[in-house]
């Protein structure tokens, strides 16, 4: 007895799987705007950034430490504070999020404080 499933049908099913599934189309983004951008507005900022390019999230770090003045520490510790608070921030969040403003406020709370 032959099988009716032939090549040709599971190229079939392959094909209609896929079907429906596609991923969402990356957008280009220059890496020098992209930089200048977060530098500027460090709370555009996104877990995205900090994974994939490491260089953005020092210059929004020590941005934000410049914008927010923490009371009682120096603008290394408060930039290594906020590093800290992003990295706990952004543990299990997808690429898109804005970690920046909880980051903050942790910061300001004590939650996250480099030594």
């Amino acid at each position: 007895m032959r099988s009716s499933w032939t090549p040709i049908s599971a190229i079939s099913l392959a094909l209609l799987a896929g079907c429906g599934a596609e991923a969402a189309p990356r957008v280009q983004i220059d890496y020098e705007q992209r930089l200048a951008l977060v530098t500027d507005h460090p709370y555009e900022f996104t877990c995205g950034d900090e994974r994939h390019v490491n260089r953005f999230g020092k210059r929004a770090y020590f941005a934000l430490a410049d914008i927010e003045r923490f009371a009682h520490m120096s603008r290394l510790r408060a930039a290594t504070s906020i590093f800290y608070g992003v990295q706990e921030v952004c543990k299990g969040r997808p690429d898109t999020y804005k970690p920046m403003r909880e980051a903050v406020a942790g910061v300001r709370s004590g939650r996250y404080v480099s030594t």
